[in-house]
C-alpha cells in the first residue's frame, strides 16, 4: 500500500514539473513586440504670415519672412599679384609666396631684375615678387640676375604705411627704397659704409600742413652733400657711384580740430648703384 502511495505521488510530482517546463517554453517562443520606428524626412512647412488688418499697414507690403540661410561653398583665396596704378607714380608693392606683403623678411637667394618686376627666391622656400615704378629722371635700372640678399620691411598701422626695401648684390646696395615716417627727423638714414642720409629738424610757423625738411648725404663722416627734392644725384664712393633720387622730405603738421593725424616727419628715397 505504501508502495502504491510512492508510485501516486511520483506521478503528482512528474506532471507538475514537466507542466512547468511546457509553460516556460511556451513564454520563451513569444516573439518580442515590435516598436514602431519614426521616420524623418525633411519637410518644408509653408509658413504663412498672420494677416495684420490695421489701417496703418493694410496698404503696404510686408516685410519679406527670415529664411534659413544656407551655407555656401566657400571659394578659395585667389593668388595675389601685386599691381602698380597706372599714374605714372613711382611705387614698389611686394608679395611674398602669391600673398601681400606686412612683415619683415630677410635672406639671399637668386634675384632677378626684370623691366617693372622683381623676383626673388628666398632661402630656397619664399617666392617674392616686387612691382615697381623708378622715378622717370633716374637711370634705368640694371636687368639682369645674380646671386644677392633681399631686406623687407614692410608695414601698416593706424598711423600710416612705411616700407623699406633693400637688394644687396656683392655686399652692397644694388637698389634700395625707403618711405618712412617718424615723430623726430631722421638724424642717420645709413644707405652704404659710406653714405648716410640726415634730415634736419625744422619748425613749421606757417599755415601750410606740409612743409619741406632739407636732406644732406654724409658721405664718408666728411663732407655733406644737400640732396634736392625730385633732382637725381650721382655720388661716387669707394663702393662705386651711387644715385640718389630724394622724392619727398617734410614736416606734417595737422591743422585740423579734432584730427588724430600726429606732427610727424616724412621721407621717401630712392637709391641704386650706377655703372662708373
Amino acid at each position: 500500500m505504501r508502495t502504491i502511495n510512492k508510485l501516486i505521488l511520483l506521478i503528482v510530482l512528474m506532471s507538475t514539473i514537466f507542466g512547468c517546463g511546457q509553460q516556460a517554453t511556451s513564454e520563451d517562443s513569444v516573439a518580442a513586440p515590435v516598436i514602431p520606428q519614426i521616420e524623418t524626412r525633411p519637410t518644408q512647412i509653408p509658413i504663412t504670415p498672420t494677416p495684420i488688418n490695421h489701417p496703418l499697414v493694410t496698404e503696404h507690403t510686408p516685410a519679406p519672412i527670415n529664411q534659413p540661410l544656407v551655407e555656401a561653398t566657400r571659394i578659395p583665396p585667389s593668388t595675389y599679384v601685386p599691381k602698380l596704378i597706372d599714374d605714372g607714380v613711382p611705387e614698389l608693392i611686394a608679395s611674398v609666396n602669391d600673398k601681400f606683403f606686412d612683415g619683415v623678411l630677410e635672406g639671399e637667394g637668386l634675384v632677378t631684375i626684370g623691366e617693372t618686376v622683381i623676383t626673388a627666391f628666398i632661402d630656397s622656400k619664399d617666392l617674392v615678387f616686387i612691382s615697381y615704378r623708378m622715378p622717370s629722371l633716374m637711370t634705368e635700372l640694371r636687368k639682369g640676375s645674380f646671386r644677392g640678399r633681399l631686406s623687407l620691411n614692410h608695414d601698416r598701422n593706424i598711423s600710416g604705411s612705411y616700407k623699406k626695401t633693400k637688394i644687396y648684390e656683392d655686399g652692397t646696395v644694388f637698389l634700395a627704397h625707403i618711405n618712412d615716417f617718424s615723430q623726430d627727423p631722421f638724424s642717420s638714414v645709413k644707405i652704404t659704409n659710406d653714405i648716410t642720409l640726415v634730415q634736419s629738424a625744422i619748425q613749421n610757423n606757417t599755415d601750410q600742413m606740409m612743409v619741406p625738411a632739407p636732406v644732406t648725404a654724409n658721405v664718408a663722416n666728411q663732407q655733406n652733400i644737400p640732396i634736392a627734392s625730385g633732382v637725381p644725384i650721382i655720388i661716387n664712393t669707394t663702393d662705386g657711384p651711387f644715385e640718389i633720387y630724394l622724392e619727398s622730405s617734410y614736416l606734417y603738421t595737422s591743422d585740423q580740430p579734432g584730427s588724430d593725424a600726429p606732427t610727424r616727419y616724412n621721407m621717401q628715397v630712392w637709391i641704386q648703384k650706377v655703372k662708373p
